[in-house]
């Protein structure tokens, strides 16, 4: 978005506010397939490190939100396209034409991704509270779950900005906060999804385990929810669940590439 998005409309000219406002849309579309994503690959981190069995209650609970929010996403984004017909009037209120109701639009997408972020936060307490795992190891697991916190800040933020925004006609100056407090969400969300690489960064290239993520049991035919939780309780200090016998064997070192 240019230099006039953040200025009262009354200040621009016409053409810089359709300027402002498509720019809006454009970005307001690509919201949504992001933020989709960036859930879905943490939804996807809790699979694989942390459920034990298929059908267990948090595989069922992971896979309900990540269905429900595909389907609202992409709704939402499909809206957003076609929110005004013809599509020109989105960001030109001059031209002849109908639009759906936008503010309202905006304020069940902020709820959603209130809502969703902060059951995505509250989905593996229960099980990583379970772990019996190292002092330090559980000062980071706090740490990550930490800076997932913000999250649900900055879309509840999200979402007042859209309440407040519906309230005023003054589209080129609220519309900017709706986008600068979606991108912090987003932003936060892939900072969580990449933290469980940072230690590998941190030790470079050295001596250390085979696989940074060694595969889920579920992927080995594993259905014990004891060896599951050895598993992810061994996984740091080398040891990996055996394929075949259902021992614990070490895990193998390898020089990093």
């Amino acid at each position: 978005m240019n230099g006039e998005a953040g200025v009262h409309q009354w200040n621009l000219t016409h053409q810089q506010t359709q300027n402002v406002l498509y720019y809006f849309w454009i970005e307001s579309i690509i919201y949504g397939p992001i933020i989709f994503f960036t859930k879905f690959s943490i939804l996807l981190l809790y699979l694989r490190l942390l459920v034990p069995t298929h059908w267990s209650p948090l595989w069922v609970v992971n896979h309900i939100i990540i269905a429900i929010s595909a389907m609202f996403y992409a709704s939402i984004t499909l809206a957003k396209i076609w929110q005004c017909s013809p599509r020109e009037k989105t960001w030109d209120d001059n031209t002849p034409g109908t639009c759906i109701n936008l503010p309202l639009l905006l304020q069940v997408s902020g709820l959603f991704n209130t809502i969703s972020d902060v059951l995505i936060l509250l989905v593996p307490i229960k099980p990583v509270s379970t772990l019996r795992v190292s002092w330090w190891k559980k000062v980071g697991i706090c740490g990550i779950f930490t800076i997932g916190a913000v999250a649900p800040i900055f879309s509840a933020l999200g979402f007042y900005a859209r309440v407040i925004g519906a309230r005023s006609r003054d589209l080129t100056y609220n519309n900017p906060k709706i986008l600068l407090w979606g991108t912090a969400e987003i932003t936060t969300g892939i900072i969580c999804a990449c933290l469980p690489t940072l230690p590998s960064l941190i030790r470079g290239p050295r001596t250390q385990s085979a696989s940074t993520f060694p595969p889920n049991p579920l992927s080995l035919g594993r259905n014990s929810e004891t060896e599951v939780k050895e598993y992810i309780e061994l996984r740091e200090s080398g040891l990996e669940t055996g394929r075949g016998s259902g021992q614990l064997t070490r895990h193998s070192q390898v020089r990093e590439v």
